[in-house]
């Protein structure tokens, strides 16, 4: 199951901004709540990473939260790409 979580993110991605790399970290469980599936999204740069809880991954209902979660991360990304770092120095 998790190897279609993997491959919906990536078809996601794709979709959205293909320049926008993707990487599976390893599921850590964590004390008192689900397992968690950390996803890192790189840019040049900027990276974001996100930790999606089993029930996102696991369940279909998720597949909805899934989808919104990733296009929020590319569009933050997307704006991270286009500003230009500041040179100037604060006095």
């Amino acid at each position: 199951m998790t190897r279609v979580f993997e491959d919906y993110i990536r078809n996601i991605v794709d979709e959205l901004n293909p320049a926008i790399r993707v990487e599976f970290l390893l599921p850590r469980e964590t004390p008192y709540t689900d397992p968690i599936y950390p996803v890192r999204f790189k840019t040049d740069t900027a990276e974001l990473i996100v930790a999606f809880p089993q029930r996102m991954v696991l369940i279909p209902e998720g597949k909805g939260e899934v989808y919104e979660t990733v296009a929020r991360v590319v569009r933050l990304l997307n704006y991270f790409q286009r500003r230009r770092p500041h040179t100037d120095l604060i006095s």
